[in-house]
């Protein structure tokens, strides 16, 4: 936005103020539509208004990329988080997050596998059963941990090989449910 602000733009707006002092007062939580108190015609008017056609274009670009947001929501199915996409797809991390909160599509989409991601599922041995818990914290509870980080080694692997403690396996819920288990 800041690269459409030129010095013509501030002279015009500043004109403006100082020949329509009315316009800009407080009105108290009204709408500021400069329109009802400026004659369109004016050229000062006019710069401001070139100025917001500009701004309104930039933005319908970003919106109707859609080669742009298929990577993104290509990025959100691998579990990146709107940083990790931005240093993938190499663009801004604002204009990642523009894109992901402009369409309900990709904000779903991201909401959900950041979500899926966090659960763990643990497999205990001699019970036989599965058990699955809404995040890193619980499940290390679970599994005798005195600190959450500890379980990050055992589900930092896709395929770990062995049991924790003899006992117990863990798995990212979403890494479980693409390799239908263990």
């Amino acid at each position: 936005m800041t690269s459409y602000i030129t010095p013509r733009l501030l002279q015009a707006i500043n004109s403006l103020e100082k020949r329509y002092p009315e316009a800009f007062k407080v009105r108290y939580g009204k709408d500021y539509q400069l329109e009802r108190w400026i004659p369109v015609d004016d050229p000062d008017m006019r710069v401001r208004n070139q100025f917001l056609a500009q701004i309104k274009i930039g933005d319908q670009r970003k919106k109707q990329n859609y080669t742009v947001m298929h990577r993104v929501l290509d990025c959100y199915n691998r579990y990146m988080t709107t940083s990790e996409a931005a240093k993938y797809l190499n663009m801004d991390f604002s204009d990642v997050k523009y894109i992901t909160d402009t369409n309900p599509r990709l904000r779903e989409t991201y909401a959900k596998k950041q979500h899926d991601f966090k659960q763990i599922v643990v497999y205990d041995r001699i019970n036989c059963s599965y058990q699955v818990y809404r995040d890193q914290y619980q499940a290390s509870i679970k599994l005798g941990f005195q600190r959450s980080s500890d379980l990050t080694y055992y589900i930092k692997q896709r395929h770990y090989p062995y049991f924790i403690k003899g006992r117990y396996k863990a798995k990212r819920k979403v890494w479980f449910d693409e390799d239908n288990g263990m």
